[in-house]
């Protein structure tokens, strides 16, 4: 349950959320069109509101939204590499996310192998996601722990520890295809492990939280987790990230109504 009342969220988190937010199209039967169309909500949400973070879409849609997005803030990131399953190996891995990349990706979201962690084959998961970063460069790469197929905090935590170890720039909860999607729980545990680590190395691994977040009150809700464990500082695109179209919509009706409510100014 949120600790926050509807029509009571601050509004500057709101905003915060809007710019933190991935608008996801994975739907196979995605138009072109479709695309476009998301890419340019991303774009411009509104006016005085800072643009979305990133557009998600599969492989096949990476050069229709890389296109879109040309001279944007907004990053083409592209779900692949063992995305939803997380079981391809390195053979398979690595092509696709170089593939995805060529054609104009600015980010990665790839999925752990999470059977192999959890059976206790920690390196498997671990080499899996090493061979994608080696050939990153400068681009950025997002790993899917799947925190609904862990059963404990622990497991959560060592996969935590095995995606950033492998070098990823983003730890993130949930696919959405495995139930249940993200808990406060489940996000505290990746923030600590992502706090350990920066406070050893220096290093801002970014976080982002997806899987049945779907109200502004629940984002306000992980923001401030985010906050509690790793400081304002992780607040930006740049380490925080959401991951939900209807978040996205339901937040700017939320700030429409909060507008609508506010008194002009004197």
């Amino acid at each position: 349950m949120s600790m926050w009342m509807e029509g009571d969220l601050p509004r500057d988190f709101l905003i915060v959320a809007i710019n933190c937010t991935d608008i996801a199209m994975l739907d196979g039967d995605a138009t072109e069109d479709d695309i476009r169309a998301m890419c340019e909500r991303a774009k411009d949400p509104g006016e005085g509101l800072r643009p979305a973070a990133g557009v998600c879409v599969l492989p096949d849609m990476v050069e229709v939204a890389a296109e879109a997005l040309k001279d944007s803030p907004v990053r083409t990131v592209v779900a692949t590499a063992g995305f939803p399953d997380g079981t391809l190996n390195v053979i398979r891995r690595q092509p696709e996310a170089k593939k995805a990349l060529r054609l104009g990706a600015d980010e990665i979201d790839t999925v752990l192998n999470w059977r192999a962690l959890r059976d206790g084959n920690e390196a498997q998961a671990f080499e899996e996601i090493f061979a994608i970063k080696k050939w990153m460069r400068d681009k950025k790469l997002k790993v899917i722990i799947e925190t609904g197929a862990l059963e404990t905090t622990e497991l959560i935590k060592k996969a935590t520890e095995v995606a950033i170890l492998a070098g990823a720039d983003f730890v993130k909860s949930s696919t959405g295809a495995v139930e249940p999607g993200v808990t406060e729980e489940a996000a505290r545990a990746m923030c600590e492990v992502v706090a350990e680590h920066h406070g050893n190395t220096g290093k801002m691994v970014g976080v982002k939280f997806s899987g049945g977040i779907n109200s502004p009150d629940e984002a306000v809700d992980f923001m401030s987790t985010v906050i509690g464990t790793l400081g304002f500082a992780f607040l930006s695109p740049h380490t925080f990230r959401l991951g939900s179209s209807r978040l996205f919509d339901a937040t700017l009706e939320a700030l429409a109504a909060d507008a609508e409510s506010s008194p002009d100014p004197a």
